[in-house]
């Protein structure tokens, strides 16, 4: 619950301003002051919990955040812009990332949907995701190709941020399943992972 209020300045101004508008409703049938005072102060509090919300960038946000600038990097076809994303104790990660970034040319790359983000404890965290790209291989056998894939990071924390521990991508389909792909758990070798 804490984590909707932390990332959604919409509920929380429509709680504050339901709550602020039952009390205008009380003080207008009763005249009490006290409905009048208590209507003020939901209102300032809800002003300071939507500017708590707006400083306060939770995790769930960070790992987006940090997607949305690998898909960046991807976009300015900058490698060491990307790999500065990885874990530094994931060398086979950066070795698969450098492997895929020199058989593929991506002109585009879009987070498109967001199953799920989820923070296993204060080092750990998942996403799963669609992504869709444009390009095709650099070799130029194939050229602006529409591709979506499913695709699961690992994430760790390190230096306070963020870093891809592991990664899989699979075909869009995967979302959809009841028990989707768990290539890329805590621990899984990354040369498996594909």
């Amino acid at each position: 619950m804490l984590t909707v209020l932390a990332e959604s300045p919409v509920t929380i101004g429509l709680a504050g301003c339901l709550v602020a508008a039952v009390l205008l409703v009380v003080w207008s049938q009763t005249g009490h002051r006290a409905a009048l005072g208590a209507m003020v102060g939901v209102l300032a509090v809800t002003a300071g919990l939507i500017a708590i919300e707006r400083i306060w960038t939770t995790d769930r946000e960070q790992l987006l955040d940090t997607l949305d600038r690998i898909a960046e990097a991807v976009e300015r076809k900058r490698l060491e812009d990307l790999l500065a994303f990885i874990h530094p104790d994931a060398r086979g990660v950066k070795d698969v990332a450098t492997a895929e970034y020199n058989h593929y040319q991506l002109d585009q790359a879009r987070i498109t949907q967001v199953w799920e983000a989820t923070v296993l404890d204060a080092q750990h965290a998942v996403v799963k995701c669609n992504v869709r790209v444009v390009g095709g291989t650099r070799s130029g056998e194939i050229a602006n190709q529409v591709v979506v894939r499913y695709l699961i990071v690992d994430f760790k924390k390190h230096g306070g941020a963020w870093k891809v521990a592991n990664y899989s991508h699979h075909g869009p389909h995967e979302a959809l399943r009841r028990d989707p792909p768990d290539a890329a758990a805590p621990g899984r070798d990354p040369a498996t992972a594909f």
